[in-house]
Formats: structure tokens, sequence, C-alpha cells
């Protein structure tokens, strides 16, 4: 193949994507191979997505947990500097003393006041998470502080008291303001019950900094991170979110399941997702509380995903493009070497062409000689046509014309005979059928009425017959009402007539019906001659026939004819007969 014939083909491959465009081949290509690519690429990225979740959700959930059990830890040893304070304080002499004395007065035991109020300023002062302490003894009902007291050993914060007074534990920690200098202060208060002689005697009250309290076990979270810490008897006593503090666990579903969880387990903590994103909660293992951490799980980047996104779109555009058009080319050159092969002068037997493309070249080859066979059957179809609609052209006698005259013609034929006779009998018979004719004009009528019609020309042919033919009507009244094609009994009698007489001359005809199968079956069964098997073949020949032959049984094949064209190929005429035994039509016709 030349340079010069590859060149044009090239353009003639440029012209088919230029002129036709968006209803190109490539074009269609395009779209199909970037929509592919483009729900890949969802579902890869979707996948992805998923798993990176997944993984993330995972990693995070294990960071969580460990940074709950960090914080819990943090926790105890905060509270562990608290405890030891308390513990000392429990154990003091000076402490129990003033506990114990019921008649205390700060002024006559001063020497004692002073020495408690120094040993709870000392504890103060190497604690940084203390604020104050009180003793405070129900004996006597005085409360000495870290701090000096008024002269009747009394202080103003009394909110620990009422507390105790409410509450049915030894123990307690709760979150507070406590006022100093009308100033109100985020405090975290631990109490306990000090027994003497096993009976409670006294209480000690730690007032601690919640804000030095809380850095101390958030330490290294991040600012959104949310951290509860509660009670063994379910109450938060500190937490990042001011809205948490002093709420019951019941009022947070979440952290009731993990607590429910917790309780369940032989672990110290556990992990659950909530809301807000992962929550964990682990046991302190050194005091009756737990401490709970929540964060949210962090989300891919998206920027990332804007990118990836932008890479995808524009790489699978670009991918689209060039496959569509390496497809069209191909196609393209197929296409128009189908077309040369087509070519009537082209020698096609020569060219090396795949097996697909000579498969299709040699099928529109086909298809083309098959057209041309069919040209020549509706030709045939055509002059068939025309045959026809000259043969209805013969018969067309205006019916109204002709059943006036007979009516004029009976008149007169009366008035010259005086009365009735044969040819009055014959034109009133005949003049009955063309009124039913004109009457009717639709090609289906009752049952009923076809009989009626049918009857009148057997009452002609009678007449013809001198009382020769004997007709036995088999149908039941309850058919009279079903529909059927007009005028199709009077050519199978005529036929039986011209074609079958009895071997003593007369001529016997029983005409039944019955339904089967929603289907109305029609005999006719005659004792004339019958047909000889030659003629019945060429008669079943030609009811099987898709075109009109002209026989001697022309109105069998009529009414064969009308019936398949009005209802369907199911339906119609069909003959058996026996040469010297008589003939039997039947007609077949859908009931409903």
């Amino acid at each position: 193949m030349t340079m010069g014939h590859k060149n044009k083909r090239a353009l003639r491959i440029w012209g088919f994507i230029t002129n036709y465009r968006f209803r190109s081949v490539f074009f269609s290509y395009f779209l199909n191979i970037f929509i592919a690519i483009l729900l890949t690429f969802i579902l890869y990225a979707g996948a992805v997505f998923v798993y990176y979740n997944y993984n993330l959700e995972t990693s995070h959930r294990q960071d969580v947990l460990k940074k709950a059990e960090d914080a819990a830890s943090a926790f105890d040893k905060s509270v562990n500097k608290i405890e030891r304070g308390y513990f000392s304080l429990s154990i003091s002499k000076d402490i129990g003393a003033f506990i114990g004395l019921k008649n205390f007065s700060p002024k006559e035991n001063s020497q004692l006041a002073n020495s408690v109020n120094s040993e709870l300023f000392n504890i103060v002062a190497y604690n940084s998470l203390i604020k104050s302490i009180y003793v405070h003894s129900f004996a006597s009902g005085k409360t000495l502080a870290s701090f000096l007291t008024n002269s009747e050993g009394a202080i103003s914060d009394s909110d620990w008291l009422s507390y105790y007074m409410n509450s049915p534990r030894k123990d307690f920690v709760y979150a507070r303001q406590l006022y100093s200098n009308y100033m109100g202060e985020d405090t975290l208060t631990f109490g306990w019950e000090v027994d003497k002689y096993n009976h409670p005697a006294g209480l000690i009250i730690i007032n601690c900094d919640m804000d030095a309290f809380s850095k101390s076990v958030t330490a290294g979270l991040s600012d959104s991170a949310i951290v509860n810490v509660i009670s063994d008897y379910g109450g938060i006593f500190l937490s990042t979110e001011a809205g948490n503090l002093n709420r019951d666990i019941a009022d947070l579903p979440f952290l009731r399941n993990e607590m429910d969880m917790l309780a369940k387990r032989q672990d110290d903590s556990v992990v659950i997702n909530s809301a807000g994103g992962v929550s964990a909660l682990a046991r302190s293992k050194f005091s009756p509380y737990c401490v709970n951490l929540i964060e949210a799980v962090p989300a891919m980047p998206p920027g990332n995903l804007t990118v990836m996104i932008l890479a995808a779109i524009i790489s699978g555009f670009i991918f689209a493009a060039l496959l569509a058009l390496f497809i069209s080319i191909r196609l393209y050159r197929h296409i128009l070497s189908i077309v040369s092969l087509l070519d009537a002068s082209y020698d096609y037997s020569a060219v090396k062409e795949p097996a697909e493309v000579s498969f299709i070249a040699d099928n529109i080859i086909s298809m083309t000689d098959k057209n041309k066979f069919f040209e020549h059957e509706l030709a045939v179809k055509f002059s068939e046509l025309k045959k026809s609609q000259s043969i209805a052209l013969q018969m067309q006698i205006n019916p109204h014309f002709l059943y006036n005259t007979l009516q004029m013609i009976s008149l007169d034929v009366m008035e010259i005979t005086k009365g009735d006779n044969n040819a009055t009998i014959l034109l009133e018979s005949l003049s009955d059928i063309l009124r039913k004719i004109i009457k009717t004009s639709n090609y289906i009528i009752s049952l009923s009425d076809e009989i009626e019609i049918t009857n009148k020309y057997i009452e002609i042919q009678k007449v013809r017959f001198k009382g020769g033919i004997a007709v036995e009507w088999k149908v039941d009244e309850s058919f009279y009402g079903l529909r059927c094609v007009k005028f199709i009994l009077q050519p199978v009698i005529e036929n039986s007539l011209l074609h079958g007489a009895g071997g003593d001359g007369n001529i016997k005809i029983m005409i039944s019906a019955s339904v089967r199968d929603n289907v109305l079956f029609i005999e006719i069964a005659d004792n004339g001659q019958g047909i000889k098997a030659e003629k019945l073949k060429n008669l079943q020949d030609a009811l099987n026939s898709v075109n009109f032959m002209e026989d001697d049984h022309i109105g069998l094949t009529n009414v064969n004819k009308r019936i398949k064209l009005i209802f369907d190929e199911r339906f119609g005429v069909t003959v058996k007969s026996e040469y010297g035994r008589g003939t039997a039509v039947t007609i077949s016709m859908p009931v409903s």
C-alpha cells in the first residue's frame, strides 16, 4: 500500500471524526472508557478510603486507650500526693487531740491551735496542687485551717460540710467554686472522715487547685481531647468540659456503657466508638476512680484528597482519549475496507482482511442478494394483487340495484301467475339474501344471522334440485350469539352440491357446531362422491398456500383466506375426504 493511499485513508478517517463529532464512534468510545475509568477509580478510592479509615480508626483506638491509661497514671500520681498529706494528718497527735477535745477554744488552747495550723500550712506550702486544708471536729464543732481562723475557730467556707452531711459516703470528692476575696476559683475538694475509737470524730478537707490538677492529668494531650475523671459512685468531679462537672454518668449513656463494660471485664481499660469519636476508659490502679478520654478520629487531609481526585480525572481523560482514538482508527480502517469490498468492481477475494471483516462483508453481500430475491417476490405478489383486484372489480354488482330489480321481477311474476310459485320463492329467497348482505355491512356477524342466510340459500337450491336435498342442523342455540365471518357457509354448501351427488341421486348435508378450547368448530359433511386423492392434495396445498390460487374450489380457498386475514394463521378451513364416501369441511374461528 503506497504512502499516498495511507494518507488518503487517514484523511477519510479524520473526516469521519470531524463530520460526526459527538455522534462519532470516537466520542462514544471516549465517553464509555472515561466513565469506566472514573467508576473504577471511584470504587478503588472508596475501598482505599474505607481501608484507610479502618486502619486509622484501629490505630487511633489503640492510641486513645494508651493516652487514657497514661492520664490515669498521671492522675494516680497527683492523687497520691494529696493522699500522702491526708495520711500524715490522720496520724498527727495534735490533730487527734483537737478532734477529740469537746470544749476547744482558740484562745484557751492557742498552743494546740497554732501547732495544728502550722502542720496544715507546711503541707500546703510543699504541695503545689493544694490550696488549703481544713480539719473539723465533730465534738467541738470547730474548724482549724491552713490559714488563720477567727477567734471562735470558724471559717466562712462551709459548703464541704453540707456536702458531707448529704452524702452517704465517708470519703468524697467533688468540684466546686471556692470564693476567696470575693473571687470564685475552680476547686477540687477531697474529704475524709476521721474515726476515733471506731466512731466518726471529724473531717479532713483538702482543697486543690483544679486547673493545676487538670494540667497534671492532661499533659501531652491535644486541646480537642476531652478528659473526664469519674468517682467510684458515678459522679464526674474533674473534666475539661465545664458542663460535665458533678454530672452523673447516667446522664451520659456512652460513659455508662463503658463503665458497665469495664465492670464485667478483668482488664483495667476499655475503648468504644462514641458520637464524639473514640472513647477510652482506664481504671486507676491506686484509687477507686476512672479516667475517660475522648478524641475525634482524624480525617484524611482534604488537600491530599483533592490532588488525588484531580490527578485521577486528568489522567483518566488523557488515557480515555488516546485509547478511544486508537480503537476508532482501527474500526474506521475496517469500515473503509468493508466499503471497498462492497464495490461491485472490487476483487475482494484477493484482499487480506481479518476474519471478522470478511464475515461482515459476506453477510452484507448475502443480505443484498436476499433483498433482490424479496424484490422479485414482491413483484410477483403485486401481480397477484392486481389479479385479485381485477376479479373483485368483475364481481362488483350494485346490490341495491339487484335487490330492487329482483323485487320488481317477483311482483311481475306474481301478477302474471296470480299467486306464489317456484319463481316467486326463488326471487324472494334471493332478495332476502341480498337484503341481509346490504343490512350487515360489517364482515363479522352472529352465527344465527349466518345460519339464516344459509337457510335462504338452501331453499333456492331445494327448488333447483326438486327436493332432493336433505340438510340437518346440529347447532346448539347457546352458540347463536357467537361471532362468525359473514357468508362462509354458503360457499362450502355450494361446493358440496356441485361436486358431491349421492349414489341414489339425493344429497344429504349435515351441519354441526362445537366449541373446544375457546375455538368454534363448524363442520359441513356430505354423502357425496368425495374427492380423489390427487385433487384432495391439490386442494389442501391451495388452502395452506400464502398465495391466492384459482381452481375449481375457489369458494373454499376464499373462505379460508378471509378467516386467516381476519384472525390469524391458526384458524381457517380444513378438508377431509375419501373418494366414494363423502367429504367433511371444518371451519375454525376463535370464540373471544
